[in-house]
């Protein structure tokens, strides 16, 4: 595969619920934390999150209450639990969940492999975080990549001195996955650099010719078939996401195979790759994601590239964080 012929440049220095599948009988969800925290924190936060999950099933089975949920919340923690609810129509059928009480890197904690069913597009299983302050109020709440994925990061964190680092990443993939499952084109249009460069790879047959257009990136084999790369700006891409948010009536988007690449000289610049499934009510798809994300403001992360294509390259390679030459400035 041929080196990407451009930079990622960095600016400024460079409920009406009746769903089908849901429980019949409430189950009684307890939710026991055994490390992390103080004791009483522990114990404080498993009963609050016990509540909240017991409340969650009775919502989908139409009896649910927001007083039952408040309690334990902030206002923003309040208003992202009922929205999952309503969208995802979560319930648990786990009589009890033994986790742990995690520090988050930006203060506060995680709870997190809380197993639950979800009726989008049939019932799956995902899996709940709750993100709690250092009151133990919960202020956040959505769905988490696999176990495995998760432990595999952590581990590489521990031993590549940058657990911080991809605690925050992994915490934005989580979001940015979520936002499209909630069609919320104002957080993806806000993680996104201004100057961000959107790639898209489309793939053509063999005896299809295209006209030279200013937006087409590369032309590149792709085994039999061949590829090409569309460039596209932000506010383009982020038009052509609100019309797939409208036409669509869910959307579900799953990640596999996550891999972390931190840029060999700009400590603060990474690269993730990705395996992303598309699932929506008019359209599937399935491909390999890259975004470069800047991390030099741990409070307001940005996505500086993306680029998706279908397929990998006859040699096997995906678009990765060496495709690209990145320059401060």
């Amino acid at each position: 595969m041929r080196k990407m012929t451009g930079m990622a440049t960095l600016s400024c220095l460079v409920l009406a619920l009746g769903l089908a599948g849901a429980p019949q009988t409430i189950v009684l969800t307890r939710v026991v934390l055994e490390y992390g925290g103080t004791p009483e924190l522990r114990a404080s936060i498993g009963a609050a999150l016990s509540a909240v999950m017991q409340e969650m099933n009775r919502f989908v089975a139409g009896r649910g209450n927001d007083d039952g949920l408040r309690p334990h919340c902030t206002a923003e923690g309040f208003a992202a639990l009922k929205q999952i609810i309503a969208t995802a129509g979560c319930f648990s059928t786990i009589p009890e969940y033994r986790t742990n009480l995690i520090e988050a890197p930006n203060g506060g904690y995680e709870v997190r492999n809380l197993s639950v069913k979800v009726n989008m597009a049939g019932t799956r299983i995902q899996y709940l975080v709750f993100k709690l302050n250092a009151s133990g109020k919960i202020i956040h709440v959505h769905f988490a990549i696999e176990e495995k994925y998760y432990n595999q990061i952590m581990q590489e964190g521990r031993a590549k001195n940058d657990l911080f680092n991809r605690q925050i990443i992994l915490g934005l993939m989580e979001d940015f996955r979520l936002a499209h499952n909630r069609k919320d084109s104002v957080y993806l249009e806000n993680i996104y650099s201004d100057d961000a460069l959107i790639i898209v790879g489309q793939v053509l047959e063999k005896k299809q010719r295209t006209p030279s257009d200013k937006n087409d990136w590369e032309l590149s084999d792709l085994g039999g078939e061949r590829i090409r790369f569309v460039r596209k700006s932000k506010q383009q891409y982020i038009a052509g996401l609100k019309r797939a948010f409208r036409k669509n009536e869910f959307v579900l988007v799953f990640f596999y195979d996550f891999e972390i690449q931190r840029h060999p000289l700009l400590a603060d610049i990474y690269g993730v790759n990705v395996r992303q499934r598309w699932t929506s009510s008019t359209y599937n798809d399935h491909g390999y994601l890259f975004v470069l994300i800047d991390l030099r403001n741990k409070t307001q992360p940005l996505i500086r590239v993306r680029s998706w294509q279908p397929k990998p390259f006859e040699d096997g390679s995906v678009v990765r964080l060496g495709n690209f030459d990145v320059i401060r400035r």
